[in-house]
C-alpha cells in the first residue's frame, strides 16, 4: 500500500496482472484498504486477549477450591506471572477462534460508522436542505453508534464468559445477556464503579504529577510546560492501562460470583464479597457443583 509505482508494477508483472497506471493505482487503494482492515483486526483481537487472559487468571485463582479442571498447572502455580503465562496458554490452545470472532464483527462494526461518517461528511450539505433526509441520517447514526457501543460492552463480558466457562463466542454472548437479565443492579453497580474509578484515576493522577513537577521545574515555565504536557500524556496512558486492568478484574469476579452462587452454593465466596454481591453474610452449604 505505501510502495512506489515502479515497484507495485514489478510486483504485478511477477504474478503476470495487468500493470496499467489505473490498475496499479486501484491495486495500491485495494491494499490500502485492507491493510486498513486488518489493522482493526489485529487491534480488537489484541483487547480480546488482553480481557480473556485476565479474566481466566482471576476465575483460576477464585474456584482453585475443588474444581478440579481449574488446576491448570501447580508446579508452577506459586511463581511470580507464571498465573498470566498458563493462561495465556490456554486461551492460546483452545479459545482463538471465539476470539478472533468477536474482533471480527467489532471490526466489522467500525467499519460500518466509518463508511456512515464517511458518506455524511460527503452528503451533509444536500441532506441538510431536506427535513426527512436530514433525520434519516441522524438516525442512522444514532442507531450505528449505538449498535458498536453495545456490542462492544457485550463482548467485554463475552470474552470474560469465555475464559471462565470455556464456550464459543456466541453461547458467551447469551449468557452475557443472561446476566444482564437476572442481575441488572450488580451489573450497574459494577459499571458505575469502573466508569468513576476510571475517571478520577486517569484525570487526578496526570493532574497530580503535573503539579508535583512544577515544584521541581518551577524556575523554568518553558521547560515545565513541555514536561509537564509530556508527563500528563503518558500518566493517562499508564493510568488508564492499570484502570483498564481493574475493570476486568472486577467484572471477572462478578462473573464468578454470580455463577458460584448459582452453580456451587456459593462455597467458594467470602463473606465480604458476598455482602457486595448483594447476597448477605449467609453462606450456604457446600454442595456438588453443576
Amino acid at each position: 500500500a505505501t510502495a512506489s509505482q515502479d515497484q507495485l508494477r514489478e510486483s504485478l508483472e511477477k504474478f503476470s496482472l495487468p500493470t496499467g497506471a489505473e490498475d496499479v493505482k486501484h491495486f495500491q487503494q485495494v491494499s490500502a484498504v485492507c491493510l486498513i482492515l486488518v489493522f482493526l483486526w489485529i487491534y480488537f483481537f489484541h483487547i480480546a486477549l488482553y480481557h480473556s487472559t485476565i479474566a481466566l487468571t482471576v476465575s483460576t485463582s477464585y474456584f482453585q477450591g475443588d474444581l478440579a479442571e481449574h488446576h491448570l498447572c501447580p508446579s508452577v502455580g506459586g511463581c511470580f506471572g507464571a498465573p498470566m503465562v498458563v493462561s495465556l496458554g490456554n486461551i492460546f490452545r483452545y479459545h482463538l477462534g471465539s476470539l478472533a470472532f468477536g474482533s471480527f464483527a467489532l471490526m466489522l462494526c467500525t467499519v460500518a460508522r466509518v463508511v456512515f461518517e464517511y458518506v455524511e461528511r460527503h452528503t451533509k450539505e444536500a441532506t441538510d436542505q431536506n427535513l426527512l433526509a436530514k433525520t434519516i441520517r441522524c438516525v442512522t447514526k444514532c442507531c450505528i453508534n449505538m449498535l458498536y457501543g453495545c456490542l462492544r460492552y457485550l463482548t467485554q463480558y463475552a470474552y470474560i464468559y469465555i475464559a471462565v466457562i470455556g464456550e464459543a463466542f456466541v453461547p458467551s454472548c447469551c449468557k452475557s445477556f443472561q446476566l444482564f437479565a437476572k442481575y441488572p443492579a450488580q451489573v450497574a453497580l459494577n459499571t458505575l464503579t469502573t466508569w468513576a474509578l476510571g475517571f478520577l484515576v486517569s484525570l487526578g493522577v496526570p493532574l497530580a504529577l503535573a503539579g508535583l513537577a512544577f515544584f521541581e521545574l518551577r524556575d523554568s515555565l518553558v521547560t515545565y510546560q513541555a514536561c509537564a504536557i509530556a508527563l500528563m500524556i503518558l500518566a493517562f496512558i499508564v493510568s488508564h492501562m492499570a484502570v483498564g486492568v481493574y475493570d476486568v478484574i472486577v467484572t471477572t469476579l462478578l462473573i464468578c460470583a454470580m455463577r458460584d452462587e448459582e452453580l456451587c452454593g456459593a462455597q467458594f465466596m467470602s463473606d465480604s464479597l458476598s455482602h457486595a454481591a448483594g447476597f448477605g453474610r449467609h453462606r450456604h452449604q457446600q454442595v456438588e457443583c453443576s
